[in-house]
């Protein structure tokens, strides 16, 4: 146990400590496993001094594709033709299977990195040598101590022709602002 710790229970703040402690526990114990991650990583970006960075991926959705399930569609109008439709090869907006496709296509892309996946955790967590990810729909986070672990990570998924937007603040993220 680190020195602060024991400085800290065994000061004249203790019963506040314990107290404070106490509730941030039984906070995490009532929140969702995705909650509890995303708390606790940022507790270690402050704690530790990580760096960051926000990903948004361009027109996301439309990279996944179909999945096991073929999809059919109706064709758009002005282009139907009787008896004909169309077959999707890649997703659409509006499919209920979206975010799963999308979810898979880029666990996929992530574990090409080097990233990998914590899904007995959380499924949204991935992690690599050097960098910590959690992804939520199309958003992705970064945590690394340093940002250039955090840039090759990007490189090497935009070689894999995946179309990476950074965002200005990690409080975009979700659409906290």
């Amino acid at each position: 146990m680190s020195h602060r710790w024991e400085e800290a229970m065994n000061g004249p703040l203790a019963d506040g400590y314990m107290e404070a402690a106490i509730k941030e526990i039984k906070t995490l114990q009532q929140m969702e496993v995705w909650e509890v991650t995303v708390r606790l990583l940022l507790i270690l970006f402050l704690v530790l001094g990580l760096k960051t960075k926000q990903v948004d991926y361009t027109a996301s959705f439309t990279h996944a594709p179909i999945g096991d399930k073929e999809v059919f569609r109706e064709m758009p109008r002005g282009f139907a033709k009787k008896g004909k439709v169309l077959k999707l090869k890649k997703s659409l907006y509006g499919l209920k299977q979206l975010p799963v496709n999308f979810f898979n296509f880029i666990k996929g892309k992530l574990e090409n990195a080097g990233f990998k996946s914590h899904k007995e955790v959380d499924p949204c967590l991935f992690i690599s040598d050097k960098v910590i990810c959690l992804v939520y729909i199309d958003d992705t986070l970064f945590f690394s101590p340093k940002e250039e672990y955090i840039n090759k990570a990007m490189e090497s998924l935009k070689s894999q022709r995946v179309a990476v937007e950074i965002e200005d603040s990690v409080a975009g993220f979700l659409g906290v602002q």
